[in-house]
């Protein structure tokens, strides 16, 4: 049963919120244009009919309200908002870490510092 729902939501929101919608207008394109071919007995082809529907912007033929029934061709605005509310969890309380200040012995060096480094560069040595 919940696959039924999921299954009939699932539809519903394609039907809705993507462009499937104008997919299903498909067969009021196919009787448009069977309808142009009639009236114009033949002369013009599915090309010159698209492009007549959708890329010029065509004089009024008395068949405004059929043309507005074609897919893709009026542009349709649908918002849905989706909430979900997730039940509040109990969170452990947070506590500050404890910083110990503790005295560090300082290192007292008697004499200057540059001459321990000669004591660790080695030169290479020649074979």
């Amino acid at each position: 049963m919940r696959k039924a729902f999921a299954a009939f939501f699932l539809t519903v929101m394609l039907l809705v919120q993507s462009p499937l919608q104008q997919v299903l207008k498909l067969p009021v394109l196919v009787a448009h244009f069977a309808e142009h071919k009639t009236r114009s007995h033949g002369e013009i082809s599915f090309l010159e009919y698209i492009n007549h529907h959708y890329f010029t912007n065509h004089p009024d033929d008395g068949d405004t309200d059929r043309d507005r029934q074609l897919p893709f061709r009026a542009s349709e605005v649908v918002m849905i908002n989706s909430t979900v509310v997730v039940p509040g969890q109990i969170l452990p309380e947070f506590e500050p870490p404890v910083f110990k200040e503790e005295a560090y012995p300082l290192l007292t060096v008697t004499g200057p510092s540059s001459l321990f480094a000669f004591d660790i560069w080695q030169p290479p040595k020649a074979c």
